[in-house]
């Protein structure tokens, strides 16, 4: 129920990869096609995806990369480059940096010349620095916040949040008067003064989900999989990225 009322039964799902069964305009039968649906209905052999928000394929990608990628990074390009406006030499802060849209911003925040710092559990800190995270601190070390304002004394420029709840809280603490806090997990209680909050829900449209595939066609944006089941073991899969232990997306496979 948090995303209002639903008629069922509800088809989850917002992102999808495959083949062509009925084309539209330049979309022809047969084309590897990913599409950000815009609406539920992604746990299914067949799905209508509208074609705005369908693109074709890189070949260099696999399927799975390719399924990781739509929100994900959808979510993370929106909020660090048409949101905040992330710059070069910026301090970025990353909630939830080994989750799927951390995972994404963290290198996003690379590849546009910002120094990451990723708020992960102690056992994911390998894992962003090989995305290029510059720093790494445990949340479930009470002392983070300071030691983040210890790295940065006058405080990050931008906050990515995707944790929400008490680490979210805490990040905002952390962001520098005049700095952005994007909020994708929900708005924190209480916001620094001076610090610029944006809330928001990504729309990942046709123009950024090409933006996003061709960072990965180029090398510079990588899908971190958790996992993969079949479509049958939907349940388990839910089950997954509800005990919130995943390390990157969880994709189903429809044969």
């Amino acid at each position: 129920g948090q995303f209002g009322e639903q008629t069922f039964p509800v088809i989850p799902g917002y992102e999808v990869v495959g083949v062509v069964i009925i084309g539209s305009g330049d979309l022809q039968q047969g084309d590897n096609v990913v599409a950000s649906l815009g609406h539920p209905g992604g746990f299914a052999q067949f799905v209508s995806a509208p074609a705005s928000r369908t693109v074709m394929k890189p070949p260099q990608i696999p399927a799975v990369d390719a399924a990781g990628l739509v929100v994900n990074g959808g979510t993370a390009l929106e909020g660090l480059d048409d949101r905040a406006g992330l710059q070069d030499h910026e301090w970025l802060l990353v909630t939830a940096a080994a989750g799927g849209v951390g995972s994404a911003a963290v290198q996003i925040g690379r590849i546009r010349g910002a120094r990451v710092i990723g708020v992960a559990s102690s056992g994911n800190h390998e894992l962003l620095r090989d995305l290029g995270a510059a720093a790494s601190f445990d949340y479930h070390d009470p002392d983070w916040p300071a030691q983040v304002r210890e790295l940065v004394p006058n405080g990050v420029d931008v906050l990515l949040d995707a944790a929400g709840g008490e680490t979210g809280a805490q990040a905002v603490t952390t962001v520098k008067p005049g700095g952005r806090a994007l909020l994708i997990a929900g708005e924190p209680a209480s916001v620094p003064d001076g610090v610029k909050a944006i809330p928001y829900s990504a729309d990942t449209n046709g123009p950024r989900l090409r933006a996003v595939l061709d960072l990965a066609a180029r090398g510079q944006l990588r899908a971190v999989t958790d996992s993969t089941y079949p479509l049958d073991d939907a349940r388990a899969a839910l089950k997954r990225v509800a005990s919130r232990h995943n390390h990157g997306r969880v994709v189903l496979l429809v044969e």
